[in-house]
This record gives C-alpha cells, structure tokens and sequence, in this order.
C-alpha cells in the first residue's frame, strides 16, 4: 500500500502514530505491512525443501511431480498437502 511506503519514508520526522492518524490507517495494518507475510515464508521454505527433494531424484523430474514430491514429503516428515505442491 503506498500510505505505508510514505509512512516509512516520513517517520523519522514524524511518529508512526501521528502518521497513521493523518493518514487515516491503522497503525497495526502499518507494522504487519512490515513483515513478510506468514505464508510466502512457508511457501518458500516448501520450495527449498521440494528442489532438495528433486536433487537426489533427477530422474523423476518431471513424472507425476506432485504426486512424487508429495510422497517423498510425507515419507520425511514434511506437513504439506498435496494442492500446495502443485503450485
């Protein structure tokens, strides 16, 4: 949102919260914009997790890579469901 991109640029003038009241936001919606979101950090955890996977599997690259990921994840342990694999 760019009323938080100003917040940030601004802030060392002025407070957050007078910021956030001029601009009409919250000041919790400004400091959870500052954080990355909860689930782009799982999704790129998966991620490393499913290339480590295909690294010692070349030869599986590309056969039912879902279904085959989703295996080997759950075989070491690994929550995930299999729609998130597909993405």
């Amino acid at each position: 949102m760019r009323l938080y991109a100003y917040i940030s640029l601004h802030r060392k003038r002025w407070t957050v919260q007078q910021l956030c009241r001029v601009l009409k936001v919250s000041e919790s919606g400004y400091y959870r914009s500052l954080k990355p979101a909860l689930r782009k950090v799982r999704q790129h955890a998966l991620l490393v997790k499913i290339k480590e996977i295909l690294s010692r599997f070349p030869e599986n690259e590309n056969f039912r890579v879902g279904g085959f990921i989703w295996l080997c994840a759950s075989k070491e342990k690994i929550s995930v469901i299999p729609q998130c694999i597909g993405r």
